[in-house]
């Protein structure tokens, strides 16, 4: 990884409060360290950057620079501004100006890398509208490591920091900054009156709240003064009212001066009366004490008042199986996942082709193993989640999820009843919903089962690479793993589609609609210890079968179960030395397994004559 090599914001003299300065301020997406990126073939590459901020109107854009890895084998380098990312021949075309450039080399802790850089005949004046800036090269040769990676990037995620088009290997425009986890290290150097103090509020994320209930704003906002925001005070007002309130905020830290990055600023906000939408006006009017000369100030937020705000569950299914050597990174990850976020979220774990499996009609189409699921969305990994190049990025999928509205909620209860779990459960919707189709299901799960011949394959043993990541563990760990303790496992799945009948097609809001079901556990072989009994319950969209919402209860013996017992009756099985069952043992020494009556599993080792 290369280093930063220079500065976000680079300041020239001092701020004189309460007047405008002209500056020239460098701006660049790139944030922390740098990596190489390229797909290793002979071709003309595209790279661009958009910028898109308002505040900009009127300020001069005075040169360009971008980074590559390397200058041996490159040809036709430039740099260039257009307003649209467009091509013909598949060929990019720039309409505001094309720049050929003499390229440098630069030695960055004594290695070189290539300069790009250009100041332009004519300063580019911003106006409302974004602007792409890129460069383009074409590759002659790749013979190295670096001319098969020419692209410089930094780790980043400013949906606007980095766009590829490759002549053969990407032949659109393609937002690439997921794809590589970064943005394009390409710097632009801004001329404009840049104020002491300048906050403005860009955007907001979406608000919903209880009536008459405290809430928060969660702002996005820029820095594009010259000092850094400590205290931010501002006026509000609610559904264009001439009345308004003020208040301000101690920020945790204090946000330095950027033309690139945007920050999270949280304002606290009194409850609303009266259920549906309504109007916030807010203005930042100081920034520590002093005016705040902003060119946008003001931000109009739609605040959504309901009912009631859900607790959105995220229902996180995954598909393994014992015979499976990368499914360790999955068993890892769900118990990370119980751990990190506990009852806020919804573990099952379906098995496949193993002891634990019940089912191949699993509630997604299952191609490949390991894999997972949240709220029945698509197929993802259990470990990296949507995230290819994250350690534990299903951790974003699941926080992603829990921040979304859940338009309904679920609380369930269930209780042990001699030979079966009986569910009650209740539903309710925040509004009402005409031709409705919903049903609730329910999965039977266990925790703490182990069985002393159960081997989970793991192709994690001895392997390098993983030092430092979550997954260092299971190198440790044999290339068959005994002893290991499953949770969330699914034993039941007679309801996990839904029940029909179960909501009705015509929903009335804040109605509780309650839903009673019986798992039958008599002969569920997999029910070791009924004290470790969990029913997850959820809210299956049929039209599209996506989860709404779920929740999940332990199982709680009834006072007849108090009384008399788990009424299971006891069962012995013998099984070989390498696992295997053996229906009627001769003479030799075996593992006798007995299920007690109370559900709890002894085992030990016998010799038989």
């Amino acid at each position: 990884m290369l280093k930063k090599l220079l500065s976000i914001i680079c300041i020239a003299g001092s701020a004189c409060a309460g007047f405008a300065e002209v500056q020239n301020l460098d701006f660049t997406y790139a944030e922390g360290d740098f990596g190489l990126y390229g797909k290793g073939k002979k071709e003309t590459i595209d790279v661009a950057m958009c910028i898109n901020n308002p505040s900009f109107a009127g300020m001069k854009l005075t040169s360009l620079k971008a980074y590559i890895s390397t200058l041996d084998g490159i040809t036709n380098p430039s740099l260039w501004l257009s307003s649209e990312l467009t091509l013909e021949n598949k060929i990019n075309v720039p309409n505001i100006g094309s720049y050929p450039v003499n390229p440098s080399l630069v030695t960055v802790e004594g290695t070189e890398y290539g300069l790009l850089e250009v100041e332009l005949p004519e300063p580019y004046i911003f106006t409302d509208a974004p602007v792409y800036l890129g460069y383009s090269i074409t590759v002659e040769s790749t013979t190295t490591p670096q001319q098969k990676k020419p692209i410089v990037y930094s780790t980043g995620e400013n949906n606007n920091g980095m766009f590829v088009h490759m002549s053969k290997s990407v032949l659109k425009w393609t937002n690439y900054t997921s794809n590589v986890g970064g943005v394009a290290y390409i710097v632009a150097t801004i001329e404009g009156e840049f104020n002491p103090y300048s906050v403005n509020l860009l955007g907001y994320k979406t608000i919903y709240t209880s009536e008459d209930e405290e809430f928060e704003v969660e702002l996005s906002v820029s820095n594009n003064g010259l000092n850094p925001v400590e205290i931010l005070s501002y006026t509000y007002s609610v559904d264009g009212s001439e009345q308004q309130s003020d208040g301000s905020v101690l920020l945790p830290a204090p946000l330095p001066p950027s033309l690139s990055a945007t920050y999270p600023v949280t304002l606290t906000f009194p409850g609303i009366s009266g259920i549906g939408t309504h109007q916030l006006e807010i203005t930042a009017t100081e920034v520590n004490g002093q005016v705040n000369m902003a060119s946008k100030p003001s931000i109009d937020c739609v605040i959504n008042v309901i009912p009631f705000v859900p607790v959105h569950r995220p229902l996180v299914e995954e598909y393994t199986g014992l015979w499976c050597g990368w499914c360790p990174r999955g068993f890892l990850a769900m118990e990370m996942i119980s751990e990190d976020y506990g009852n806020n979220q919804v573990s099952i774990c379906y098995h496949n082709g193993d002891d634990m499996a019940i089912t191949n009609n699993y509630p997604v189409n299952v191609s490949g193993f390991p894999g997972a699921t949240i709220d029945r969305g698509s197929i993802i990994d259990p470990y990296y989640g949507s995230y290819s190049s994250t350690e534990f990025g299903i951790s974003l999928d699941v926080e992603n999820a829990m921040a979304a509205l859940a338009i309904a909620e679920i609380e369930v209860n269930a209780s042990l009843n001699e030979e079966s779990v009986d569910v009650v459960s209740n539903t309710s919707f925040i509004s009402n919903v005409n031709d409705a189709n919903y049903e609730v299901g329910y999965v039977l799960v266990a925790n703490g089962l182990t069985e002393p011949y159960w081997g989970q394959s793991n192709y994690y043993a001895g392997e390098a690479g993983y030092e430092g990541t979550p997954l260092e563990v299971l190198t440790t760990w044999p290339a068959k793993v005994y002893g290991l303790v499953f949770n969330d496992v699914a034993i039941d799945v007679s309801a996990m589609m839904g029940i029909s009948g179960s909501l009705p097609s015509t929903i009335s809001g804040s109605t509780s609609y309650s839903n009673t079901y019986s798992f039958n556990i008599e002969e569920n072989e997999l029910v070791q210890d009924p004290n470790n009994l969990v029913v997850a319950a959820f809210i299956v969209d049929k039209s599209t079968g996506r989860i709404v919402n779920s929740n999940k209860c332990a199982v709680t013996k009834s006072s007849a179960v108090e009384n008399f017992g788990y009424s299971k009756s006891e069962t012995t099985e013998y099984f070989d030395l390498s696992g295997r069952k053996v229906k009627k043992p001769s003479s030799g020494i075996f593992i006798k397994r007995i299920k007690m009556e109370d559900g709890s599993i002894k085992t030990s080792k016998v010799i038989l004559h």
